[in-house]
């Protein structure tokens, strides 16, 4: 086990095409075991890639707490940012490291140089390791080229959907808006900045019985 509680990574050089995934075998100086599975499904450059176990909440979510998180995240880098690239990713982390329900989490990620939001990606939740099973390369999730420019990855909550109703009138009417009690709605991220559901404008829909 490597522990990484600088400024340091553990790095491994990946040549072009598809490579198999590697282990980054890192912990914390608590004994943690928190590796991170790493390997490209294709690569048009080869390239370093480097990770960082950092055993502490991440900055943005102390400044913006969420409900469900991890207090630890994986930074990691790429040696060139040039070139096109798809990989995989599987984050370990330990018990100890879950505020509210890890059931409530997925994996999300934080570009440095575009900090403005999280970006949940596609995530399944096996044990305590979070196995990305979306799409993650060169454009959606982009890797940083510097230690200070680093793609920080953890477990956060995701997506929450709030309904509101425009009227008063019973929520299993399923007859067109504007004769039932149903507005328009949107649905609320989890994002960087908390915004409240508001009601909206009226708008024609059928919702399904069996959905509610």
């Amino acid at each position: 086990m490597i522990v990484t509680n600088g400024t340091g990574q553990l790095i491994k050089a990946f040549g072009t095409g598809a490579t198999a995934a590697f282990t980054y075998p890192l912990g914390d100086t608590s004994g943690n075991y928190t590796p991170a599975n790493f390997g490209f499904t294709n690569n048009s450059t080869a390239r370093n890639i480097g990770i960082r176990a950092i055993d502490a909440t991440h900055p943005d979510l102390i400044s913006n707490p969420v409900s469900d998180y991890l207090n630890r995240y994986w930074a990691i880098t790429t040696s060139s940012t040039t070139g096109t690239y798809a990989y995989t990713l599987d984050l370990t982390y330990a018990a100890g490291d879950v505020t509210g329900s890890a059931a409530a989490m997925i994996g999300s990620l934080w570009y440095n140089p575009s900090a403005s939001v999280w970006a949940p990606k596609a995530t399944s939740l096996s044990g305590n390791t979070l196995t990305f099973i979306g799409t993650l390369n060169n454009l959606t999730a982009p890797i940083g080229g510097s230690v200070a420019n680093a793609t920080d990855f953890t477990g956060r909550v995701g997506f929450v959907s709030y309904y509101r109703s425009i009227a008063d009138g019973n929520w299993t009417d399923v007859s067109p808006a504007p004769n039932n009690v149903w507005g328009r709605f949107r649905t609320i991220s989890h994002s960087r900045r908390h915004l409240p559901a508001k009601p909206l404008l009226r708008q024609t829909t059928a919702i399904q019985r069996k959905s509610l």
